[in-house]
């Protein structure tokens, strides 16, 4: 079994209750407001696996074509579907993943953003304002839901709307450098 501070592997309910509470308090105490992120058309499977473009960010479980039937909310996610999606997805895993990631650096997605444009083109960086999220999108430090990634959150769910910024990386080194 995990502890209380992690999503528990072995849990066979979704998140309720007094751990819901503590989940909630980590999202709201312990999440920056503002994350960056840099991206390729290929990043997450590519644009036929899940959509990271100028206008949202939709992880491969809330695609169409995924067949698959994760629920839109984090709350109503079996507690072990959802460790096993943020496992997968941390770990690199090809599996569908509810979550998109995010980090509290921007001089880190800046130098990953570099390594990307010199082997793709068409490079974005992308920001987002956690407090501007609708109530479907949920944010959490990496090591609070898996013991991982200190460098790193993941938000569950589609990233959109006035929360959400992203300009190609050409455009952010010509008007900012």
């Amino acid at each position: 079994m995990a502890n209380k501070m992690t999503l528990n592997p072995a849990a066979t309910e979704p998140i309720t209750g007094e751990r819901k509470e503590y989940f909630e308090k980590l999202r709201n105490n312990h999440v920056p407001r503002y994350l960056f992120r840099a991206w390729t058309s290929d990043s997450g499977g590519g644009p036929n696996a899940n959509i990271n473009n100028s206008i949202a960010i939709v992880p491969h479980a809330f695609m169409p074509e995924s067949g698959n039937n994760v629920s839109s909310s984090f709350y109503n996610t079996l507690e072990s579907e959802l460790c096993r999606m943020a496992s997968m997805h941390y770990g690199g895993g090809h599996s569908l993943s509810a979550f998109s990631s995010w980090a509290v650096s921007l001089a880190l997605v800046l130098c990953y953003a570099k390594e990307l444009s010199l082997k793709r083109e068409r490079t974005h960086v992308a920001v987002m304002d956690t407090h501007e999220l609708g109530p479907d999108v949920l944010v959490w430090h990496v090591p609070h839901l898996i013991n991982a990634g200190n460098h790193e959150c993941l938000a569950f769910g589609r990233i959109r709307g006035r929360a959400y910024q992203a300009v190609s990386f050409e455009t952010w080194v010509t008007t900012v450098c």
